[in-house]
């Protein structure tokens, strides 16, 4: 297996995700012209995406490890890759929505069968190494997408923006079968786990629904208590049906796992804090200061090349420091910058604004690396279940934070808050590993 070729694939994987979930963002006036939405209805783009990925990764993670990784990663290519070419090509806006939906459940087996797959490549300081660089992609997909959306918008029509990501797809997964290390397993207990999986599903696809749409498209208070009560019902079936599965989707053990714990509750508040930025920059850059799409994009220019760096610093950290406190350190640098943001956002002053996006760009790339580190720290054999776990709780907190920015009187209000969350959910992190690691020893990466 040639190493470098393994990780080009399965960072252009990671890119792929990311890109997919920002790159739309500019183009939805074009969208709406073209297809007729009507107000407000265009952000159904957006969110069937974020329902795909977010109600399908517990699944996703248990098909990664019930498979195989390599097994699960080329099948969510194609999955993605089919579903990009259907929206690009898409005549209606109900041919559109579905498409993006598809697009989302692909990404979310593709999500854990890349960690999954890095993880099984490589180990001890590689493993670091990889991570860092996987993290890159991963981290600079969102900033980079805006620009990208804006540039091919502009040059090739809305149109361009879905199929781009059909190339990459194939690319990625002519490369999957070249360079990553084949399966040992095959399926087990697929069949017996399906009611849960589809349990657990309904679950994370209604809070993700109400969090995203209850807000955002002005629903009811009595929908979104109706949401709210299916995604109840949905976790109270899902967890009983754990409690008697002899194979359950989400082991025990994989719950107690300390790095597990707090890995979920950094992703909840790293998408929701680090996510909601692009939202409140966005809102900023072209609403307030009259920026066109294609000056904002180039306005996250210096957040991007900062989340590059961030992850090589993250890397570093992560090796020397154990990825515990490599994550904290950037969450503690990312809630200074966002806050930074805030007040240069309060000064109206581009220049502060951008310095600000540096520090806090930093901050994102070293916690990025140190969260999922964490998660990669642990057993092979459950990687791909924790990785859906967390990336779960990662959607949630997207959706939630996207909620409560949209419902904020301005972008430098959302930005201060945004800092707070990152910054209190750092400490709880911390508190959770430090509780339950009481009266063990510590060691290696694994020392808080």
């Amino acid at each position: 297996m040639n190493r470098g070729s393994a990780l080009a694939v399965l960072g252009a994987a990671q890119l792929l995700i990311a890109l997919d979930h920002n790159i739309v963002y500019v183009a939805l006036p074009d969208i709406t012209r073209a297809l007729g939405f009507v107000a407000g209805a265009e952000q159904w783009v957006v969110s069937a995406y974020a329902l795909g990925f977010g109600g399908f990764l517990l699944a996703g993670g248990r098909i990664t490890d019930a498979v195989g990784p390599r097994r699960a990663f080329i099948a969510a290519l194609a999955v993605h890759g089919a579903a990009a070419a259907a929206g690009g090509l898409a005549g209606s806006r109900e041919a559109l929505i579905a498409a993006r939906a598809a697009q989302g459940i692909g990404s979310a087996l593709l999500f854990p069968a890349t960690l999954a797959c890095l993880s099984l490549a490589f180990t001890g300081p590689d493993r670091v190494r990889a991570l860092a660089v996987w993290g890159a992609a991963g981290a600079c997909g969102g900033a980079f997408g805006s620009l990208l959306g804006g540039v091919l918008t502009d040059a090739l029509g809305w149109r361009s923006v879905l199929l781009c990501g059909v190339a990459p797809a194939v690319l990625a997964g002519a490369g999957a079968v070249r360079t990553l290390p084949r399966d040992g397993g095959h399926a087990v207990g697929a069949a017996r786990q399906a009611p849960a999986a589809a349990a657990g599903t309904a679950a994370a696809t209604f809070a993700v629904l109400t969090l995203a749409q209850g807000l955002t498209a002005g629903w009811s208070p009595a929908a979104m208590a109706g949401s709210a009560a299916a995604a109840g019902v949905a976790f109270v079936l899902f967890r009983r049906l754990e409690a008697r599965a002899a194979d359950p989707l989400v082991p025990v053990a994989v719950l107690r796992r300390r790095e597990v714990a707090a890995a979920t509750i950094l992703a909840f508040a790293f998408m929701a804090a680090f996510g909601g930025q692009f939202y409140l920059l966005t809102v900023q850059l072209q609403d307030v200061a009259r920026l066109g799409a294609l000056a904002a994009g180039a306005a996250f220019l210096p957040l991007t090349l900062a989340i590059l760096v961030g992850t090589q610093l993250g890397g570093r950290l992560t090796a020397g420091q154990g990825p515990l406190r490599a994550a904290l350190i950037g969450f503690g640098l990312g809630a200074a910058g966002l806050a930074a943001c805030g007040i240069a956002v309060l000064h109206d002053s581009l220049l502060a604004l951008g310095l600000a996006m540096v520090v806090n760009g930093l901050g994102q790339g070293i916690a990025w690396t140190g969260m999922w580190a964490l998660v990669a720290a642990g057993p092979r054999g459950d990687a791909g279940v924790a990785t859906g776990l967390v990336a779960t709780s990662q959607q949630l907190g997207g959706a939630a934070g996207l909620a409560v920015w949209v419902a904020v009187p301005a972008p430098a209000v959302g930005l201060l808050l945004a800092g707070g969350a990152a910054l209190s959910a750092a400490a709880v992190a911390a508190h959770v590993m430090t509780r339950v690691a009481a009266g063990s020893a510590p060691t290696g990466p694994h020392r808080v």
